[in-house]
């Protein structure tokens, strides 16, 4: 049975399944008890899972955040030869990078801005995914388990050139010199979350590309920050959410010059 933290509809959402109910590629489905254990826990909920034991170090959490720990370690070592064999070689020079895509339906839909405005982003996803936008090129970034779950059938299906494995729960990359690849593309993101995960992500990009835009419709708040929205007014920058109550007038954003409408990127492209 999924936990309350997962959207039950989340089959009707994926290319195909072969696999349930927390692994839906048979590829992975060795670890399904593993990645089910780890959905909706915390950086440090995972560390003493995996050391079972409360008084875990830091040194060990950092293992934990890294897949350096228990079965996460050929986790990773198995995402990412299977990210690697889907691989496209040469990219095109617009890239729309996606963050953490699955990240609420797999962990955050026990809230209300989740299961009431879920399935309208997923809608606007599926545009980004497979949409009008036939000039760029796709990459996803995503954590072991929810690309063990879900994103890889997505890259089997093509949707994605490139995948980059982010630390667990942070955005951040696991090696930041693999962002190499994006140096002299334009990299428009998407993703999850506007204040979180996606500007941990963006920082970085921004040390390779030649410019970063953000996609304001392909874009959602943490659907814990605010009680009954998902659409953020204004896109915030780097990992600076503190609050559940989140004010943007409270941080800093991202200048209008940087964000584009999925609509606006259609039209540039075509």
């Amino acid at each position: 049975m999924l936990p309350d933290c997962c959207d039950p509809n989340i089959r009707d959402k994926l290319p195909y399944t072969d696999e349930g109910p927390f692994v839906y590629n048979r590829r992975f489905s060795p670890w399904s008890d593993h990645i089910g254990a780890n959905l909706g826990k915390s950086q440090e909920a995972w560390a003493r899972e995996l050391t079972e034991k409360d008084d875990f170090t830091n040194r060990e959490l950092d293992m934990a955040i890294n897949y350096q720990l228990g079965a996460d370690i050929d986790l990773l070592a198995v995402c990412k030869e299977h990210a690697h064999a889907h691989r496209t070689e040469r990219l095109r020079d617009k890239v729309v990078g996606f963050v953490h895509p699955m990240f609420m339906y797999l962990t955050n839909f026990d809230y209300d801005a989740a299961s009431i405005h879920g399935d309208e982003y997923w809608s606007r996803l599926q545009e980004g995914f497979n949409g009008n936008l036939s000039g760029v090129s796709r990459v996803l970034f995503d954590t072991v388990h929810h690309y063990a779950a879900t994103t890889s059938l997505f890259v089997e299906q093509g949707v994605f050139d490139r995948v980059v494995f982010t630390k667990l729960n942070t955005g951040y990359s696991l090696d930041k010199g693999h962002l190499n690849f994006l140096r002299g593309k334009d990299v428009y993101m998407a993703g999850a979350y506007n204040g979180r995960c996606l500007m941990n992500t963006c920082e970085e990009v921004e040390d390779f590309a030649d410019n970063v835009y953000l996609i304001q419709d392909l874009i959602i708040y943490a659907p814990f920050d605010r009680d009954d929205i998902l659409d953020p007014e204004h896109l915030l920058k780097k990992d600076t959410v503190q609050s559940l109550e989140v004010n943007p007038d409270d941080y800093e954003k991202f200048p209008p010059v940087q964000v584009v409408t999925l609509e606006e990127l259609s039209l540039l492209i075509a």
